[in-house]
C-alpha cells in the first residue's frame, strides 16, 4: 500500500507530494486506482466517498434561488410550484376500449397541484392505463355527448375522468387530457 501511495503521489518520477506541509501544484496520475475507505470529511478540502455525497442530497425546500431581501418565495420548492402548471408530460393517448362506448387512456406522466391554487404545491406523478366506463355516472363516458378527458388529483391519487362540462375541470388540481364523442 506505501508503495503505491508513493508511485500515486509522484506527479513527476523523483519528485514527491509531501504527505504532511508545504504545497506542490500538479495532477495525480492513477490510472485505474481508486482512494477507499476514506473518512468523514473534516474540512472542505478532503475527499469524500460517494455514500457521504450522496446522503447530502437537499430537499428542495432547503435550496435557494437568488432572491432581494427578505422574499416571499425563497426556496426551489416556492419556484418549482409559482412557475409550473398542472400538465401532462408523457403518454396518455386516448383510444376505443374493446367494450362499446369505454374509453382507454394509456398509462402517462405529469405534474399537478394538490390544491386548486396557482401557488398550490406541484406534484410529478404517473398514471396507470385506465378504462372509463360509458354510463351515467360522474366521471363516465355519456352516450352521444362530447366528453372531456381530463386526470384529476382525486383526493390525493390523480386518475383520468371524464365530463361532458368543461367548466367542471379546475386548472390546478385537473387537467384535459382530449375530447371524445360518446357512443
Amino acid at each position: 500500500y506505501a508503495w503505491f501511495l508513493s508511485q500515486a503521489l509522484r506527479p513527476n518520477p523523483g519528485i514527491y507530494l509531501p504527505l504532511q506541509g508545504g504545497t506542490m501544484q500538479g495532477n495525480i496520475y492513477m490510472a485505474k486506482h481508486r482512494l477507499l475507505h476514506l473518512p468523514l470529511p473534516t474540512d472542505i478540502q478532503e475527499a469524500a466517498s460517494k455514500a457521504y455525497a450522496d446522503a447530502l442530497i437537499l430537499p428542495a425546500t432547503q435550496v435557494e434561488p437568488s432572491h432581494i431581501g427578505a422574499a416571499t418565495f425563497d426556496d426551489l420548492q416556492d419556484l418549482i410550484n409559482n412557475t409550473m402548471s398542472a400538465g401532462r408530460t408523457s403518454g396518455g393517448l386516448i383510444e376505443a376500449s374493446s367494450a362499446a362506448g369505454n374509453v382507454k387512456v394509456n398509462l402517462g406522466t405529469g405534474f399537478i397541484k394538490i390544491t386548486d391554487s396557482p401557488n398550490g404545491l406541484t406534484r410529478s406523478f404517473n398514471w396507470p392505463n385506465t378504462i372509463i366506463v360509458a354510463g351515467a355516472l360522474p366521471g363516465n363516458i355519456i352516450d352521444k355527448e362530447t366528453n372531456y378527458i381530463y386526470i384529476d388529483y382525486s383526493a390525493g391519487v390523480p386518475v383520468p375522468k371524464a365530463t361532458t362540462d368543461r367548466t367542471t375541470i379546475e386548472l390546478n388540481r385537473m387537467f384535459t387530457l382530449g375530447r371524445v364523442v360518446g357512443g
